[in-house]
């Protein structure tokens, strides 16, 4: 029923939650004035409510025709979010209940119903639970004589059309679907459903379609709660929730609240002392039970329908009812986890029923399947840093990326195979029937390569087609793909085919371009691919190889749109589709050591990352992500509004190192296509420009440190015939002959490097001991710089990005389980440390370090792409259709 914004309340300081009521069900006046009258009634009431676990209304307005409301801003998830993991743990349950229960008794005591009560209205906190919307999300029948309101819920996010009707009926009660008024035991029914699906896992009253949910409704009861879920005490609680008749319920929130109260505390009936606060109503006899005739059936699913059609009249078509969508969220303590803009980190199996995914957990990364039958994903054994995931025709096999091979490995788990060395980065692959797989890889040897999955050497079948995201046609022989058109320097999606040199160029698209056949016979082919940050799908003649008709939009704000190509979509044979969505815009904020905001840092308009603080700790230096010139430059924020462009240039200028004394400074250079990331330095930042290049070495090159006196700059380098799970450090002098020197280059990914103040110490992160773990080791500079000595341990639960304070009596870093940790340290010819002490939750591995260690800036939206859920829409085209 509306968008929600997070903003900042300037008179008090606060960060708010801003509501705004969307266009279409205000552009009536006379819906306008009915949903105005309400709220400026109910905002009265609901401002009253003064309880821990009902969501703050601070405010009610209206400005150049917007209505909004502000209330308070909550960090968390919802419980509809959580249960799509599974059911929770009884004692958990009841506590959550017991703080809903008491909620809702405080609101009906003053007169306020919530009339809306379900999973994705109650928000989960690390105080405990939230009720959202109260008294805001429906409309009183007399209300709604223009347009059937009561239909339109608060949508939680991925459910749209049929779906979200669907999920506000499941939780109203007889007398609501009736369209008679609504009361307290109104909210207890409700209550009874979210309580059985707390403890079950299912819905109370689960249905494929409107009428026959309402049919179960007004005449069923779900299954008993069994005794090994839960006492039966809990079931006879909810029975008597979801009773039929309003009379049979609990009276009054208050007495639910005591029952719950007794069962948590294990009694199984009230004290002696105590008189019960209200008697259970016995079971109504079978002839009591409330029914429907068919007609009454028919006549209220028509209604609904009138509802929808009406919303859809202002809205648009509604998706066909045979198009579902749901929610994929990443593992318990995991988040998904690509590697940068340039690999995938999900694919849907080709026969639809299964999503393979890469998951960080505990500092590791693996590969992970979930059927989209069930509610848990598995770890596959032996696929520790793998990236890149490709299905095999047949969906038993799951290819990937790892240690500078290309593997595979059964989907229903066993030992991984490796297939063959890769001849640079792989980007992505794919599979064909015929078991042939084609490789995308970059660097100076990137391109496409074809090789059986037997096994063998690779054979390059394609020059050019750097970034390319093959994917193969169902006829096994010609295959879809990006490249870079040598003279335009542009994007395009062709297609290619084994043993001819012909190539075919479709559309312009600045993404990976995927094939979807026709799931209905009669029906086209379908190109899917990226247009301004817009999933589109545009009808493909397979025989003519040619595009036909116009581009459909599916879905806005992609993920992770990248130069290289990247997106995060993904489409099976058998029509389903999966994707992240999300606008990209990080935020600057300085944290005290106990992790408290200090305010702003800057306000950045794309996404962020290299954050890093100048050595007077006054200014942050950042590359950010500009959507509309499609292009990433170096920024320097010395306040909340006080900002400067340091690069201007196409392509991607790319983690910002400060120059000790602060004027100059180091980067990567990104063109965007063909060469990869290269060092560059800037004598003064403010000069125009990229820079110069220091170290000619093949390869990405990435800037981590400064040696104190600024003779020497550390950075970490990949071969094109590795990957990124096996870096290596290096050394170059910035003046003179600027001569690269391997500090590090061994078996193992060594990828953070930080040089301590005085100048004789490295701290470097190393997954040598299976996960990442910190390390110090000497540092000689006097000469040819070397590592000399015995290096230590430093972390001790994994660790990544370290950061020294200015006086070198600290040392900080990220540990395994996402914490900033805190190191104490007494340099000298010797190094000894203290126990790492975790400071507070860090935002993401990226941050800035002030040089007194006092303050850190971060970007609390970092990890918003990696935790954000996967949207799986079963059908996808069926909606498509109706769109159009």
């Amino acid at each position: 029923m509306g968008e929600v914004y997070r903003a900042r309340d300037t008179r008090l300081d606060r960060t708010v939650a801003v509501k705004v009521l969307p266009p279409h069900l205000t552009a009536n006046p006379e819906i306008r004035a009915a949903f105005r009258a309400r709220f400026e009634r109910e905002a009265r009431a609901v401002s009253s409510l003064n309880h821990p676990h009902i969501c703050t209304l601070h405010d009610i307005g209206e400005q150049d025709g917007v209505d909004y409301l502000v209330m308070e801003y909550l960090e968390g998830e919802t419980l509809a979010a959580r249960l799509a993991r599974g059911p929770l743990p009884l004692e958990q349950a009841l506590k959550w209940a017991i703080e809903m229960a008491d909620a809702l008794a405080a609101a009906h005591r003053q007169g306020v119903f919530h009339r809306d009560l379900k999973p994705a209205n109650v928000m989960l906190l690390k105080s405990g639970t939230k009720l959202l919307d109260f008294g805001l999300a429906k409309l009183r029948a007399k209300e709604a004589a223009v347009v059937d309101v009561s239909q339109l819920p608060t949508e939680a996010d991925g459910l749209t059309g049929k779906g979200a009707i669907l999920g506000t009926l499941q939780y109203m009660a007889p007398e609501q679907l009736e369209s008679k008024d609504a009361d307290a035991r109104t909210d207890i029914f409700a209550f009874g459903a979210v309580l059985y699906e707390m403890v079950t896992g299912r819905k109370a009253f689960p249905s494929r379609s409107h009428a026959s949910l309402i049919a179960s409704i007004m005449q069923n009861d779900p299954p008993p709660i069994t005794e090994g879920v839960a006492p039966g005490a809990v079931d006879r609680v909810v029975k008597v929730c979801l009773a039929k008749d309003p009379d049979d319920r609990w009276q009054s929130a208050r007495d639910l609240l005591r029952e719950l109260e007794r069962i948590a505390a294990g009694e199984a009936a009230p004290r002696r002392s105590e008189a019960p606060a209200a008697p259970l109503p016995e079971a109504p006899p079978k002839g009591r039970k409330r029914q429907l005739a068919p007609w009454a059936v028919a006549a209220l699913a028509v209604m609904v329908a009138a509802g929808a059609l009406v919303s859809v009249r202002r809205q648009g078509p509604a998706p066909p009812a045979d198009t579902v969508r749901f929610l994929v969220e990443p593992p318990e303590n995991a988040v998904f986890r690509g590697l940068g803009p340039v690999s995938d980190f999900l694919a849907i199996s080709p026969d639809g029923r299964k999503l393979a995914f890469v998951v960080m957990q505990a500092g590791r990364r693996s590969l992970w399947v979930q059927p989209l039958s069930s509610l848990d994903a598995k770890p596959l054994a032996g696929t520790e840093g793998a990236e890149s995931p490709f299905w095999s025709a047949d969906s038993r096999f799951l290819g990937f990326f790892a240690e500078g091979k290309v593997k595979k490995v059964e989907a229903t788990g066993g030992p991984a195979q490796t297939i063959c060395d890769s001849p640079g980065r792989l980007v992505s692959a794919t599979w064909g029937r015929d078991g042939v797989i084609l490789i995308s890889t970059w660097g100076e040897s990137g391109g496409t390569y074809r090789v059986l999955a037997s096994g063998g050497k690779p054979e390059q079948v394609g020059k050019g087609l750097v970034w390319s995201w093959p994917q193969m046609l169902p006829d096994g022989r010609r295959f879809l793909h990006l490249a870079v058109d040598e003279k335009t320097h542009t994007f395009q999606a062709r297609v290619a085919s084994l043993g001819s040199d012909q190539v075919i160029a479709l559309v312009q698209a600045r993404s990976k371009t995927l094939f979807a056949p026709p799931i209905e016979p009669g029906r086209p082919a379908h190109l899917l691919f990226l247009r301004e940050g817009t999933l589109v799908a545009q009808p493909f003649d397979e025989e003519r190889q040619r595009v036909v008709g116009e581009a459909v939009p599916l879905v806005d704000q992609i993920l992770n749109i990248s130069t290289t190509g990247s997106a995060t979509f993904w489409v099976s044979e058998s029509g389903v589709l999966a994707y992240q969505s999300g606008a990209q815009v990080s935020r600057l904020v300085w944290f005290d050591r106990n992790g408290r905001e200090l305010g702003a840092a800057g306000t950045p308009t794309g996404a962020v990352s290299g954050l890093r603080v100048s050595p007077d700790g006054q200014r942050v230096a950042v590359s950010e992500s500009d959507a509309q010139r499609k292009a990433t430059d170096i920024w320097i924020y010395e306040s909340q509004q006080v900002r400067t462009r340091v690069t201007s240039d196409p392509g991607a200028e790319l983690m910002p190192l400060w120059s000790p004394d602060g004027r100059g400074m180091a980067l990567t250079y990104s063109p965007g296509a063909g060469p990869p990331p290269k060092l560059r330095v800037k004598t003064a930042w403010g000069m125009p420009g990229i820079g110069e290049p220091v170290a000619e070495q093949e390869g990405v090159q990435w800037p981590l440190d400064w040696s104190p006196d600024g003779r020497f700059l550390v950075y970490f380098t990949v071969s094109p015939k590795r990957g990124l799970g096996d870096r290596d450090i290096w050394i170059v002098p910035v003046q003179g002959e600027r001569k690269p020197i391997a500090l590090l280059a061994t078996t193992f990914d060594e990828g953070d490097g930080a040089i301590s103040p005085d100048g004789r110490w490295l701290a470097f992160a190393s997954d040598e001991s299976g996960q990442y773990e910190l390390y110090i080791q000497p540092l000689d500079t006097s000469a040819t710089p070397k590592l000399t000595g015995e290096r230590k341990q430093v972390s001790t639960s994994g660790g990544v990005t370290p950061r020294w304070r200015r006086d070198g009596k600290e040392l900080f870093y990220i540990s395994g389980d996402g914490h900033l940790m805190a190191v104490g340290a007494k340099l000298g010819a010797s190094a000894e440390f203290g126990a790492p002490r975790a400071l507070f939750r860090a935002h993401g591995i990226d941050y800035g370090a002030a040089p007194d260690g006092q303050r850190f800036v971060m970007d609390p939206n970092a990890v918003a792409g990696a935790r954000k859920p996967v949207t799986v829409v079963l059908n996808w085209q069926a909606e498509m259709r109706a769109r159009r």
